[in-house]
C-alpha cells in the first residue's frame, strides 16, 4: 500500500510539472524581456536564456518517465533526477534579484517580489504530492529573495524580507498539510479499492459456490432419485401382487411401501429447492380438508416425537382452506419437523383456527427459542442456529428455506413468534373455503376415481437407459394390466415402434427419461419419436432431473412431467390420462 502511494504521488509530480512549465515559460519570457528593456542589463537575456534551458531541457526526460510509468518502471533515481533539475531552476531563479532590483527603483523591487512570491507559492503548490522534493526548489529561491532584500539598508526592504519568509512559511506549512490529507486519501482510496476486489472476489466466489451447489443438487437429485424410483416401482409392483396373498406379507409390503414413500418425501424436501427457484412448480388451488393434512402430519412425525420423548398433539378441526393439498402438506411438514429437531422436552402443538375469511394455522413448540437476531436469517438457505460445526444429524438447514419459497407459491403468509428457552410459534395464513361437509373425499377415493376417470392403454413403451427403471416400470405396468415393452436408446425405441405399427399394433404412450445416456436429450427424442410414429402415441417425461435450465425447457415444452420418485397409483393415472390428454402438469 505504500508504494502504490508513493507511487501515484510521483506521477502526480511529473504530470503537475509538464504544465507548469509550459505556463511558466511564458510568464517569464515575458517577465526579462520587460525587464531588460526597462534595466538595459546585457546579463538578463543571459540569465532568461538559462532559465528556458532548465524548462524545456527536462521536457523529454518527463516524457521518458511516463513511458517507464506505464510499463511499471518508476524507481527512486527519477526522485533524483527531479532533485538535480529542480535545484538548477533554483539556482537560476536565485540569480533574479540580484539582476533586476537595482537600488532606489521601487517599482522594479515590487515587481521582482511579486513574480517571486507567485514562483514560489506555484511551485510549492505543484510539488506537494511529494514534500522533500518541494523543499529542494523553495528554500534556495526565498533565500535569495531575501538576502537580496536585506542587502538594502532601509526598514522597508527588511520588512518586504520578513513578510517573504512569513508568507513563504505558511504556504509551506499549509503544503505539509496537504500533503498528507492527500497521501492519507490515497491510502484510503486504495484500501477501497483493495476492498472492493476482495469483496468482488468474495462475490465471485458465492457465485461460484451457488452454482456448484445448484449442480449439486442436481447431480445428487438425479443420482438419488433413479434407485429410488427402482424401488417404489417395484414395491408398488410387489404389493399388488401380493394383496391376494396371506396377509402378514401382504402387510409387509404395505410397510415397505410406507417407508419408501416417506424416503421419497424426505428426498423431494431436501433436494427441490430448484424446482421451485426454476418457477416449475405449479400449485393446483383448490379446496382442501385441513383435517387430512393434520392427519397426514401426525400419522408422519408421531414416531419421531415419540423417540424423542415428546409430545405431538395435532388437533382436529373442521375447517377447509384453499390450497394445493401436496405443497400445503410440504410446507407443514417442515415446519413440524424443524419444531421436533429443536425441542428436548415439552412437545408440538399443530392447531388450526378460523379468523373472518382467513385460517390460522399454527404450530407451537416449547423448544429453545430463537435469539432476535436470527429470526430474520432463519428463512434462508443453510442456516442454522448454534451448529457452526455443521452437525448432519440437525439436517442441512434448507427447511424453513424450502417453507419460504412455499408460502410465495401459495398465496399463503408465515410469521414467527418466539422467546428464547420458552419456544417458538410459527403460523400459516390461509384462506378459508367454506364447510367441510362439501368437500370430504378420501385420498384413495380421489385416486380410484382419478383411475377411472381415464381408461388405462394397453401398450405402454418404456424409454430409460438404466435397466433398474425399465426393469420395474415394465414389472409394475405388466402386473395392471398393460402391454409394456423396454428400450434403452433412441435407436432401439425406434425399431420397437416400428415393429408395432407394421404388426397393427401401435404403442399408444410413451414414458421416457429425460436424462438419457451419453447426454442425450429424452424430451427431443421423444418429440422426434413422436414425429414419425404418432399420432397417436402420447409422451410422459418421468425424471430425476432438478437442474433449473432442464425443468424450465421440459415445462415450456407443455409435455406432462412427473419427478421421480413417483408413487405407483400417480405414475399409472398419470399414464391414462396422457394417453387421453387431459392432465396439467404438476409437482
Amino acid at each position: 500500500m505504500p508504494e502504490r502511494v508513493r507511487r501515484e504521488q510521483l506521477l502526480a509530480l511529473f504530470r503537475n510539472r509538464v504544465g507548469v512549465n509550459l505556463v511558466a515559460l511564458l510568464i517569464t519570457l515575458l517577465f526579462w524581456v520587460a525587464c531588460w528593456m526597462r534595466l538595459r542589463n546585457p546579463w538578463i537575456p543571459v540569465w532568461g536564456v538559462a532559465l528556458h534551458a532548465t524548462q524545456l531541457l527536462p521536457m523529454p526526460w518527463y516524457r521518458r518517465f511516463f513511458l517507464a510509468s506505464e510499463r511499471g518502471q518508476i524507481d527512486p533515481t527519477w526522485v533524483v533526477g527531479l532533485h538535480g533539475i529542480l535545484m538548477a531552476s533554483a539556482l537560476v531563479w536565485s540569480a533574479a534579484p540580484w539582476l533586476m532590483m537595482p537600488a532606489n527603483d521601487l517599482t522594479m523591487t515590487t515587481v521582482v517580489v511579486i513574480l517571486m512570491i507567485g514562483i514560489i507559492s506555484g511551485s510549492v503548490a505543484s510539488l506537494a504530492s511529494v514534500a522533500r522534493v518541494m523543499f529542494t526548489f523553495t528554500v534556495p529561491a526565498t533565500a535569495a529573495l531575501c538576502l537580496a532584500l536585506l542587502r538594502r539598508p532601509d526598514a522597508l526592504h527588511a520588512l518586504l524580507a520578513l513578510a517573504v519568509l512569513a508568507y513563504v512559511g505558511v504556504t509551506l506549512r499549509f503544503a505539509l498539510r496537504q500533503h498528507h490529507l492527500v497521501a492519507d486519501a490515497l491510502a484510503m482510496r486504495f484500501e477501497k479499492e483493495a476492498l472492493a476486489e476482495r469483496l468482488g472476489e468474495q462475490i465471485a466466489a458465492t457465485e461460484r459456490a451457488s452454482q456448484e451447489k445448484t449442480r449439486f443438487l442436481a447431480t445428487a437429485s438425479h443420482d438419488l432419485r433413479q434407485p429410488l424410483h427402482a424401488i417404489a416401482l417395484f414395491g408398488a409392483a410387489l404389493e399388488h401382487q401380493l394383496r391376494q396373498r396371506e396377509r402378514a406379507e401382504q402387510q409387509l409390503a404395505v410397510e415397505l411401501m410406507r417407508g419408501v414413500n416417506a424416503l421419497s418425501a424426505s428426498l423431494d424436501t431436501m433436494l427441490d429447492i430448484s424446482r421451485l427457484d426454476a418457477g416449475v412448480v405449479v400449485p393446483a388451488i383448490q379446496a382442501c380438508v385441513l383435517n387430512d393434512t393434520l392427519l397426514a402430519v401426525s400419522a408422519i412425525f408421531g414416531g419421531a416425537a415419540d423417540a424423542k420423548g415428546l409430545q405431538l398433539r395435532v388437533r382436529a378441526t373442521k375447517l377447509v382452506v384453499r390450497s394445493d393439498p401436496q405443497l400445503l402438506l410440504r410446507l407443514l411438514s417442515n415446519l413440524v419437523d424443524n419444531a421436533i429437531k429443536y425441542t428436548q422436552r415439552g412437545g408440538v402443538v399443530v392447531v388450526a383456527r378460523e379468523r373472518a375469511d382467513r385460517v390460522w394455522l399454527d404450530v407451537w413448540d416449547t423448544g429453545e427459542g430463537i435469539a432476535g437476531e436470527h429470526v430474520e436469517q432463519i428463512f434462508d438457505e443453510f442456516f442454522q442456529v448454534d451448529n457452526p460445526g455443521r452437525d448432519r444429524g440437525r439436517g442441512l438447514g434448507i427447511g424453513l428455506s424450502i417453507v419460504k419459497r412455499l408460502s410465495r407459491l401459495l398465496h399463503a403468509s408465515v410469521s414467527l413468534r418466539t422467546r428464547l428457552g420458552v419456544g417458538s410459534r410459527f403460523r400459516i395464513e390461509l384462506a378459508h373455503a367454506g364447510s367441510v361437509q362439501a368437500h370430504v373425499v378420501t385420498l384413495e377415493a380421489a385416486r380410484e376415481a382419478q383411475l377411472g376417470e381415464c381408461p388405462r392403454p394397453r401398450r405402454v413403451l418404456v424409454l430409460d437407459d438404466e435397466d433398474s427403471i425399465r426393469s420395474a416400470l415394465l414389472e409394475l405396468l405388466r402386473g395392471h394390466g398393460m402391454l409394456a415393452n423396454a428400450a434403452s436408446s433412441e435407436s432401439a425405441a425406434d425399431r420397437v415402434l416400428a415393429d408395432a405399427r407394421a404388426a397393427g399394433q401401435p404403442f399408444e404412450v410413451l414414458v421416457c427419461d429425460l436424462r438419457l445416456a451419453n447426454g442425450a436429450n429424452g424430451l427431443a427424442i421423444g418429440k422426434a419419436l413422436q414425429q414419425r410414429h404418432g399420432p397417436g402415441l402420447a409422451l410422459l417425461i418421468v425424471t430425476g432431473e432438478t437442474a433449473p435450465d432442464a425443468l424450465r425447457q421440459v415445462r415450456a415444452s407443455g409435455v406432462t412431467v412427473l419427478y421421480k420418485p413417483v408413487q405407483a397409483q400417480r405414475l399409472l393415472a398419470t399414464i391414462s390420462a396422457v394417453q387421453a390428454e387431459s392432465i396439467p402438469e404438476k409437482l
